[in-house]
């Protein structure tokens, strides 16, 4: 049974826009590719996975990354993690997370 964990992490020094930016009228053009562990009913679990407790979806992103090369589109990311994922569940029961890819 996963179980939230909260850390305390110490604030990180605030980095402010230089003035010259900020008169600019042009904004960079960008693309926003964002994971997540699990849909919003879900819980995200952590496993002994290598010896070690570690999130599965961390586990699975890395894995997933690494096995594409570090070259992955956000696309083929996401099927690496699903079967990754689809994988952990057949090892443990009560695995219930579902990564979620959001494209902007």
């Amino acid at each position: 049974v996963s179980r939230p964990r909260f850390l305390e992490l110490p604030p990180l020094p605030v980095q402010h826009t230089p003035t010259q930016l900020q008169q600019s009228a042009a904004f960079p053009e960008s693309v926003v590719h964002c994971f997540a562990a699990c849909k919003v009913q879900e819980w995200d679990a952590e496993l002994p996975l290598e010896g070690t407790v570690q999130g599965t979806f961390t586990w699975a992103f890395t894995k997933a990354l690494a096995a594409g090369g570090f070259r992955n589109t956000a696309g083929e990311l996401q099927e690496a993690l699903l079967r990754r994922t689809s994988e952990l569940r057949q090892h443990f029961k009560g695995v219930g997370q579902t990564p979620v890819l959001l494209l902007s």
